[in-house]
């Protein structure tokens, strides 16, 4: 959990990206703007019930500033899956920077919380205290509720993801194509990713695939230092020259069974990876008909 949080909050925490993904999907609007956001603090201090101080920890935390002055606080808390408790924890995550606030001076300014779900599972728990509990209908007008707003990344329509203008719309893409089971997106988008080792690792912590974190290593990295753009596409390639390289040194007929098993978390279309495979001469005999029967296989 440590190292996803790290990955997270690595891309996240970029000035950039950290405004889109506010701009697109809570104010719908151009509201911030990158060069007004600082770091906030990502960590408060409470009191358990025992009487004994504890640490909670954001997952990424800036405030908004104008002349000098905070305007307001923005977090971020990441989430792979649906946790019921979220309404709770994010109430406690907005209490604590409240608490810093009030220790560091006699006033406060607003504090809100967006949560990103990366599952492939809409939220489908509470979003406010009430839904949490089970609260008799007389009751309602005097029990405060706490609500949050939760946005489905892999849910996202291509409307809203087509408005992204930082990294994230590739990160958005990436998890709505990988929801659907589509691969165009990594074999024809060559739109350019400017943090890319933050993006690499992003993905290889969130699809647990180390291949993600080295293709930045052993492919990209030297890409970047010529100077060149790099896309999802160098990416894509890279896991394809890999799986040639792998299958073809065991035969022809077990290298096409590796080749397919190896690619098919990438190309889980077998339209796109008889493409692929067939672009290699050595396997442009091989028919859409066999990469379905061994991708069945696998």
């Amino acid at each position: 959990m440590a190292e996803k949080d790290i990955s997270e909050k690595l891309l996240e925490d970029y000035n950039d990206v950290f405004a889109d993904i506010y701009n697109t999907l809570l104010f719908e609007k151009p509201f911030i703007e990158e060069a007004q956001l600082e770091n906030g603090p990502t960590t408060s201090i409470y009191k358990k019930g025992n009487g004994k101080e504890a640490e909670q920890i954001r997952d990424v935390m800036k405030n908004y500033k104008e002349n000098s002055l905070c305007i307001c606080s923005l977090g971020i808390e990441n989430q792979t899956g649906v946790d019921h408790t979220m309404p709770v924890r994010v109430m406690g995550y907005d209490y604590g920077s409240y608490r810093t606030m009030l220790k560091n001076n006699s006033t406060i300014t607003p504090v809100t919380t967006i949560v990103l779900n990366f599952g492939d599972k809409c939220w489908s728990s509470a979003k406010s205290l009430h839904e949490m509990m089970q609260l008799p209908e007389d009751l309602k007008p005097y029990v405060e509720n706490y609500k949050i707003r939760v946005y489905d990344i892999a849910f996202l329509s291509d409307n809203i993801i087509n408005k992204f203008r930082s990294d994230f719309k590739v990160v958005a893409k990436f998890f709505k194509q990988r929801r659907l089971g589509r691969t165009e997106f990594m074999t024809e988008d060559d739109t350019p990713i400017k943090h890319v080792e933050a993006v690499s690792h992003f993905l290889s912590i969130f699809t647990k695939d180390e291949r993600y974190r080295s293709v930045y290593t052993e492919c990209i990295k030297p890409l970047e230092e010529k100077g060149e753009s790099i896309s999802m596409c160098h990416m894509l390639q890279y896991h394809i020259d890999k799986a040639m390289e792998k299958g073809l040194s065991q035969g022809l007929s077990q290298g096409l069974k590796v080749i397919i098993g190896t690619l098919k978390p990438y190309i889980p279309n077998v339209e796109d990876l008889h493409k692929v495979i067939i672009q290699n001469e050595i396997y442009a005999d091989v028919t859409r008909e066999q990469v379905q029967e061994l991708y069945e296989e696998e």
